[in-house]
């Protein structure tokens, strides 16, 4: 630990009501700020295969993301486990902290 770039604490999704024609959920930190959004219309519309629900249970995958990454660390610290799963987590890692 202590690579990471990312937005630190923990973070939150929040479903918004429709606008007009656009359904918006957004993913915030602890001090509110808006981690990415996700659109429902154009790119992100059901057009492409995207369903609302798969739109809102995207943003609570990104919304755990952090938790999950120290998950992972405290289990490459704490655990006995295989070399290959070992190499695997610390792949995983690297691709979370964008080296891979």
């Amino acid at each position: 630990m202590g690579n990471e770039k990312f937005t630190k604490g923990e973070w939150r999704a929040v479903v918004n009501e429709p606008l007009e024609d656009d359904h918006i959920c957004d993913v915030y930190d602890e001090h509110n700020n808006c981690i990415c959004e996700c659109f429902s219309h154009g790119y992100w519309g059901e057009e492409r295969g995207i369903t609302e629900a798969q739109k809102e249970a995207n943003m609570h995958l990104i919304a755990a993301a952090p938790e999950m990454y120290y998950c992972i660390c405290d289990a490459l610290t704490d655990l006995e486990m295989s070399e290959g799963m070992r190499k695997y987590f610390e792949t995983v890692l690297k691709k979370a902290r964008g080296e891979e």
